[in-house]
């Protein structure tokens, strides 16, 4: 009897689109879990880098950042994510449904990645028709589905986030294609191209891929892909040249400037840098010895997967010479990895299928153990889930609680600890200032004080006494965590 329910098991599975349902019923969970608990932001650039430029692309108003103003950074993301804001405008100004519903557009993205790679990891890694599809799916959803490192970035508004799960769409569906003689790669080919407007960086990846997959397709003589490979880069690359055209007036000026402020200036560097080993230690982090098993799954790929995995290859390490360094900068990595890993699981399975029937079943629980072990620690010690909340909501809760008029941000002068006009919303009807105000001297900040004309201040709430008793701002507004607004009297 226990026989037969594994057979009917195995033969639901075999479904055609199950596989899409039983994959969304551990991921989707994951997302709305991530959305409700996981808020904040993480870089000024999740803000100031996107949806702030796209508000002041609607409305007029908000923060230009230095780097939009020296155009040395593409615009092409924030002016999609403009006509998202648009459609958003229509049903509320409600800057705290913009900040979740557009983090929730986003995780449609990043859901496609995961669905394409589970695509080819279940139909296309390795098919063995003698193994049981329930291991398969049992190593793919512990290992790539339930990676909560993959919740923290996928659906985020940094660059990075989309770049990655639009990379990886296009990966994972242009080698499905190839192997089944497919040849209609044109619109993954275009998604590539055009993650290079949305993040400069990819190309350090598309570049060595795209070389290598032309030598794989002319290899395999499947001539009419390359064709259709040359002409989606080609056209992804001139929508980023049209959105430059449209903003800056100059197509590709953002590319030469960018050149030229990152490597011959090298100003990134002024955020601080990192040793080579940087990112290495961080794969060692976050997936510990789980990376034992990645030599197995590139071994068993690399034949059909050089493409793919030289180009992650040189992405890496070209990210490793570069002196300033970020996670979120190699995010891409990270799902691309975890596929190789699950591909090393599921062919040691095979494996001792064939040749250790007898501790097949010891190896899943050892790994099973060790899996979740590492998700534990990453879940409770690695990851800043709530990082920079308490300032957020300090904007995404101001006009509600009485914060309009000229307003000033005394904290820190850098947008890390602002979230912009675009989450104060609409109805914020005064200007923003950011001053460092604990670093300058008492006659400083009256001088600040008196030349400007301030209605409110978002203060640590250490300092209300002394902005109260010197400057008449006594009227305590909206307070989170350390910082309070305030108003004067």
């Amino acid at each position: 009897m226990l026989e037969n329910l594994k057979n009917q098991l195995n033969s639901f599975l075999n479904i055609k689109f199950f596989w899409i349902i039983l994959i969304l019923f551990f991921s989707f969970p994951a997302i709305i879990l991530s959305l409700i608990y996981s808020q904040g932001f993480n870089w000024p650039d999740e803000i100031f880098q996107s949806m702030e430029l796209a508000y002041h692309i609607v409305t007029g108003r908000g923060d230009i950042t230095w780097e939009y103003r020296e155009q040395s950074r593409s615009t092409l993301y924030p002016q999609l994510l403009s006509l998202w804001l648009r459609l958003v405008y229509i049903f509320t100004f409600d800057p705290r449904i913009l900040y979740i519903s557009t983090r929730f557009f986003l995780s449609l993205f990043f859901l496609g990645s995961l669905l394409s790679i589970s695509y080819y990891f279940l139909f296309h890694d390795n098919v063995n028709k003698n193994s049981k599809p329930t291991i398969k799916y049992l190593f793919l959803i512990m290992v790539v589905i339930l990676f909560p490192l993959n919740y923290y970035f996928g659906f985020r508004t940094l660059a990075e986030s989309i770049s990655s799960s639009l990379t990886i769409i296009a990966i994972f569906m242009i080698q499905s294609r190839i192997e089944n003689k497919n040849q209609n790669i044109l619109f993954y080919s275009f998604l590539i191209g055009f993650t290079y407007g949305i993040r400069f960086q990819m190309a350090l990846f598309f570049a060595i891929y795209a070389l290598f997959l032309v030598h794989y397709l002319w290899y395999n003589k499947l001539y009419a892909s390359i064709k259709n490979l040359i002409l989606g880069l080609v056209l992804g690359f001139i929508v980023y040249l049209l959105s430059d055209l449209i903003y800056f007036g100059i197509p590709f000026i953002s590319s030469i400037k960018y050149f030229k402020v990152t490597i011959l200036d090298g100003v990134g560097d002024n955020w601080g840098t990192s040793p080579f080993s940087f990112y290495f230690k961080s794969y060692y982090r976050y997936l510990n010895i789980l990376l034992v098993l990645l030599i197995p799954g590139i071994y068993y790929n690399f034949r059909k997967h050089y493409p793919i995995i030289l180009g992650l290859a040189s992405f890496i390490l070209i990210h490793s010479l570069i002196a300033h360094k970020e996670l979120r900068f190699i995010y891409f990595t990270f799902p691309v990895i975890l596929f190789y890993i699950a591909s090393g699981i599921w062919n040691i399975y095979n494996l001792m299928e064939e040749r250790y029937n007898k501790i097949r079943y010891l190896f899943i629980i050892v790994f099973l153990m060790m899996n979740c072990f590492q998700y534990s620690v990453v879940l409770k010690k690695k990851i800043q889930w709530n990082f920079l909340d308490d300032n957020l909501q300090l904007f995404l809760q101001a006009t509600q609680n009485g914060v309009n008029g000229n307003s000033l941000v005394t904290i820190q002068d850098t947008f890390a600890w602002g979230a912009g006009y675009v989450y104060l919303g609409p109805n914020f009807k005064g200007i923003l200032k950011y001053f460092d105000m604990n670093s300058r001297s008492a006659i400083e900040q009256k001088v600040i004080m008196e030349k400007t004309n301030f209605k409110n201040l978002l203060i640590h709430k250490n300092n209300i006494n002394y902005y109260c008793k010197s400057f008449g701002y006594c009227e305590e507004l909206f307070s989170k965590g350390e910082y309070i607004w305030v108003s004067k009297l």
